[in-house]
């Protein structure tokens, strides 16, 4: 586990030399932190010409919303996320975020699956045979004391892989902006 900010060179010194055997794998939720680790992770991909793999989850919280039956009643949210709208809106933004990389000359593959993001993550990276894991420290929410959200602290705890969490730059420690308060 290793927890970086972008400033710090992509490089894992003697570490980088054994990288290289499967994709990178990037958490993507479109927070700052998460826009962070994707840079960070197409550096260290074009340094040590690795596939990236971009994944975003789209929460199983909207398939199982206690009043959606109410307000849709013969809705299966779920099925929307699996098969439809949500998951064809998170494609295509997760396509226009992997073109940044894309034209630094790195290869992007993008997923966008359903249900608890880290689980999803971590079934990603065991799929991809991901040789290492990098996301942002938080999302927009989820904010543990330590200063890391959940997906994270989950991600470094659970994953059989190497987890790079990345803060945007400017971040204090506690992941706010500095001078923000």
């Amino acid at each position: 586990m290793s927890i970086v900010e972008p400033s710090s060179s992509a490089s894992a010194g003697p570490k980088a030399a054994k990288l290289g055997l499967g994709p990178i794998l990037v958490g993507y939720d479109g927070s700052p932190a998460s826009g962070a680790a994707l840079d960070f992770a197409a550096e260290r991909a074009a340094m040590l010409r690795r596939k990236v793999v971009l994944v975003t989850v789209v929460p199983a919280s909207v398939k199982h919303m206690a009043f959606s039956h109410l307000l849709l009643p013969g809705l299966d949210l779920g099925n929307l996320v699996q098969k439809g709208d949500f998951s064809e809106v998170a494609r295509k933004r997760l396509e226009g975020v992997a073109q940044g990389a894309r034209q630094r000359g790195v290869e992007v593959d993008t997923q966008v699956r359903a249900g608890d993001s880290a689980d999803e993550l971590l079934a990603a990276a065991r799929e991809v045979e991901a040789e290492e894991v990098v996301l942002g420290h938080m999302s927009f929410e989820h904010k543990l004391p330590n200063g890391i959200g959940s997906v994270a602290e989950k991600m470094m705890r659970y994953a059989d892989r190497t987890v790079t969490v990345v803060r945007p730059r400017g971040a204090d420690a506690a992941g706010a902006p500095q001078g923000a308060r």
